[in-house]
C-alpha cells in the first residue's frame, strides 16, 4: 500500500512538470509570434515606400519577407527586408496585391498582412523656363496640358495652378526652383529641377523688333528687360539723327516722325546699378507704295475654292485675307507660285465670301488686291425686265439687257445680286435699290451703266450689306454706304457724292465727281482716284490715299487720321479741325490756304508744293521740310509748334 501510495506522488510530480514545461514552451511561443502592422505606404509611379511596425511595438532582431500576389511559403519566397522603412520598385504597373510577414532568424513568426495598392507610370514634364524681370521671378512648365494641376517650389514656399505659369516678386540670392504636375487621373509627372543664380545685376537688355515691311518712321518697337530694375528706374536715351526718341509701354516715339531714308537709331538704357547697354541699329525708312496692284482670281472648286494671282514681285509674301465681321483676317501665307487651295474651313455657307490678297516686303509697301467674292449657289436669272421685286432670291441681270426699278427694290440678307457686262440699270421716280447683302457689277467685258430718273434716292448699302462694282458708271445716281457696309469701286465713275459711314471703303481707279464725304469709318483705301468738288471726313481712322487727284474746292477733315502718298493735292481752303492728323509723303500741288487748330497736326515729307499760307493754331503742330520754308508762309500762336527739318 505504502509503494502504491509513492508511485501516485511520483506521477503527481511527473506531471506537474509535464504542465510546467508545456506552460513554458507556450510562453516561448506567445514571445515569438507577433503582429506586423502597416503604419504608412507612399505610392511614386512604381516605386512605393513602406513604413512597418508590430501591434506589439517591438522590431527587435526582426525583418520583413515581402512577397507579391500570394502569401509565402517558406521563409525564403519573396524579398527580405531587415528594415523596418523600405522602399519597394515594381517592374510593371497596374492594381498590386501584396503580403507582409515578420521573420526571425530565418523563421516566420507571424501571420502575413494583405495589403493592396496601385502603382502607375510617372510622365515626364519637358522643360522649366524661367525670366528674371523687374525683380520678378516667372516660371513656365512644358508641356501645358489639360486637366492637369502644375505644382512649383521655389525655395521653401509652394505654389500651384492649372496653366502652368507661375510669377513671384524675389530677392537676391540663389534660387532653388523644383517643378512637378499631377493629372486629374492621378498620372503623376517627375519632379524637374534648377538653381536661378539670383545673386549678380546684370546690365540691362535690348530688342528692337522692327515692322517686317519696313518701319515707317512714326514708332520703333523698343523692349527693354531688367533681371530687377523695373522699365520706371531706368534711365533710357535714344535718338535718331538730331530727332530725340521718348520711350513709352515698349515703344521709341519721335518727337516729330522721322523722314525718309537710311538712318542709324542710337539708345542706351542705365539700370539703377550702373550697369549700362548702348545700340547702334542702321533703320530703312520707306514712304513709297509700289504703283502696281497685285490681282486675284478665285476659281469655284465644290467644297474648297482655288486662289491665283499675278502682279505680285518675287520679293513679296503673299496673305490671302477674308473679310469677317467688319475686319479683314489672314487665313493662308503663301511664298509659292499660285495657285493655292482655300480650304471649306473659310467657305461660308448661304451668304458668299469676300476675299483679297495684300502682301509683305522688306523693300516697299504694297496695296491690297481688288476684292474678289465669290459664291457657289447658282442665281436666278431675271426673264423681265421690269423689275418691281427681286422675290428675296439670288438674282442674275443677265448680259446686255436693260432694267427698270420701279419701288423700293431689296436685296436681302444673305441675298446676292449679280449684273453681268454691258447692262444699263435705270432707277425710276421715288425708286430706289436697298443692298442688305451683296451686291456685284462687274463690267469688265463691257461697262455697266446705272442712270437715275429724275429724284430718285439711288443705291443704299445698309448695315452688313456690300457693294462691289467694276467698270461701271453710276449717271446722276446717289450711293450711301450705312453703318457696317462695305463699298469697293474700281473704275468707275461717280456723278454725285459718295457718302460712306461703314467698315470699309476701297476705291481703285475711279473718278468721284461730286466729292467724297467719309464719317466714322475705320478702314478706307483710295488709289489712283480722282475727288473733285471736295472731300470732307469726320471720325476717320486710318485712311489712305495713294496716287490719286484731290481737285476740291474745300476740305475738311475733323478728328480723322489722313495719309496720303504720291498725289496731287489741289484745294483752295483746307481745314483741320479737332487732334486730325495729315501726312503727306512725296505728294505734289498747291493748297491756297490750310488752318488747322484744337490740336490738330500736319506732317510733310518729300512733297513739291507751290506757295501757300499755312496757318497753326489752337495747340496743334506742324513739321515741314527746310526746303518749302520760303514757299509756305506759315502762322502760328504761342500755343502751337512748328518744326522746319
Amino acid at each position: 500500500m505504502k509503494d502504491v501510495n509513492l508511485i501516485g506522488k511520483k506521477n503527481k510530480i511527473v506531471f506537474m512538470w509535464l504542465v510546467l514545461f508545456l506552460i513554458l514552451i507556450l510562453i516561448s511561443c506567445s514571445k515569438d509570434e507577433l503582429t506586423i502592422k502597416v503604419e504608412d505606404v507612399t505610392v511614386d509611379g512604381t516605386e512605393c515606400t513602406f513604413v512597418i511596425t508590430t501591434e506589439e511595438g517591438s522590431t527587435d532582431d526582426l525583418a520583413v519577407l515581402f512577397t507579391e500576389d500570394h502569401e509565402p511559403n517558406a521563409a525564403q519566397d519573396g524579398y527580405i527586408y531587415k528594415q523596418f522603412n523600405f522602399t519597394h520598385i515594381f517592374t510593371e504597373t497596374g492594381t498590386k496585391t501584396i503580403y507582409l510577414t515578420l521573420l526571425k532568424d530565418g523563421k516566420i513568426i507571424s501571420e502575413s498582412r494583405k495589403y493592396t495598392l496601385k502603382t502607375f507610370s510617372k510622365e515626364k514634364l519637358s522643360q522649366l523656363k524661367y525670366q528674371l524681370k523687374n525683380g520678378v521671378l516667372m516660371i513656365n512648365i512644358f508641356p501645358k496640358l489639360e486637366n492637369t494641376v502644375y505644382k512649383v517650389q521655389i525655395n521653401d514656399d509652394f505654389y500651384e495652378n492649372d496653366t502652368g505659369e507661375f510669377s513671384m516678386p524675389i530677392n537676391k540670392g540663389n534660387i532653388n526652383i523644383k517643378a512637378t504636375a499631377i493629372r486629374n487621373d492621378d498620372i503623376k509627372f517627375e519632379s524637374i529641377s534648377l538653381t536661378v543664380p539670383a545673386s549678380a545685376d546684370k546690365p540691362p537688355e535690348i530688342t528692337i523688333p522692327l515692322p517686317e515691311n519696313g518701319y515707317d518712321g512714326k514708332w520703333i518697337p523698343f523692349n527693354v528687360k531688367d533681371d530687377w530694375d523695373s522699365n520706371e528706374n531706368l534711365t533710357i536715351t535714344a535718338r535718331i539723327d538730331e530727332i530725340p526718341l521718348f520711350f513709352n509701354d515698349s515703344k521709341l516715339f519721335p518727337k516729330y516722325e522721322i523722314p525718309e531714308g537710311e538712318h542709324t537709331l542710337e539708345a542706351s538704357v542705365v539700370d539703377s546699378a550702373g550697369n549700362a547697354i548702348t545700340v547702334n541699329k542702321d533703320i530703312r525708312i520707306v514712304k513709297e507704295f509700289e504703283k502696281n496692284v497685285p490681282e486675284l482670281y478665285i476659281e469655284e472648286g465644290g467644297y474648297f475654292r482655288i486662289a491665283s494671282w499675278k502682279n505680285v514681285k518675287p520679293d513679296a509674301e503673299v496673305r490671302i485675307e477674308q473679310f469677317d465681321n467688319g475686319n479683314w483676317k489672314e487665313i493662308i501665307k503663301a511664298k509659292e507660285e499660285s495657285p493655292i487651295r482655300i480650304s471649306s474651313e473659310f467657305v461660308s455657307e448661304g451668304k458668299g465670301d469676300l476675299y483679297r490678297i495684300s502682301l509683305v516686303s522688306t523693300k516697299t509697301h504694297y496695296l491690297p488686291s481688288v476684292p474678289v467674292f465669290a459664291k457657289s449657289e447658282p442665281l436666278r436669272r431675271l426673264t423681265s425686265t421690269y423689275v418691281l421685286s427681286l422675290a428675296g432670291a439670288d438674282t442674275l441681270f443677265g448680259a446686255g439687257e436693260d432694267y427698270y426699278l420701279q419701288g423700293r427694290i431689296a436685296v436681302g440678307e444673305e441675298k446676292h445680286l449679280r449684273i453681268e457686262p454691258e447692262v444699263t440699270v435705270k432707277i425710276g421716280r421715288g425708286s430706289s435699290l436697298l443692298i442688305n447683302g451683296s451686291i456685284e457689277m462687274d463690267g469688265q467685258r463691257g461697262r455697266i451703266s446705272f442712270v437715275s430718273l429724275a429724284s430718285s434716292d439711288g443705291i443704299r448699302i445698309g448695315s452688313g450689306g456690300f457693294m462691289l462694282a467694276r467698270n461701271v458708271d453710276f449717271g446722276n445716281t446717289n450711293i450711301v454706304g450705312e453703318r457696317g457696309s462695305v463699298i469697293i469701286l474700281d473704275n468707275c465713275n461717280v456723278d454725285t457724292t459718295l457718302v460712306f459711314s461703314g467698315e470699309y471703303l476701297q476705291l481703285y481707279n475711279s473718278t468721284l465727281n461730286g466729292g467724297l464725304n467719309i464719317e466714322n469709318s475705320v478702314d478706307s483705301v483710295i488709289y489712283n482716284t480722282e475727288i473733285n468738288e471736295g472731300f470732307e471726313s469726320n471720325q476717320v481712322d486710318n485712311a489712305l490715299i495713294v496716287n490719286s487727284i484731290m481737285n476740291c474746292n474745300t476740305g475738311v477733315m475733323v478728328f480723322s487720321e489722313i495719309n496720303i502718298y504720291q498725289s496731287t493735292v489741289e484745294l483752295k481752303e483746307l481745314s483741320l479741325k479737332n487732334f486730325t492728323t495729315l501726312n503727306l509723303y512725296h505728294c505734289k500741288g498747291v493748297t491756297d490756304l490750310t488752318k488747322m487748330n484744337y490740336g490738330s497736326s500736319i506732317y510733310v515729307d518729300a512733297c513739291n508744293f507751290q506757295e501757300s499760307i499755312l496757318s497753326v493754331e489752337n495747340i496743334s503742330s506742324a513739321v515741314i521740310p527746310k526746303d518749302l520754308k520760303d514757299i509756305i508762309s506759315v502762322k502760328t500762336d504761342d500755343k502751337s509748334t512748328l518744326v522746319f527739318y
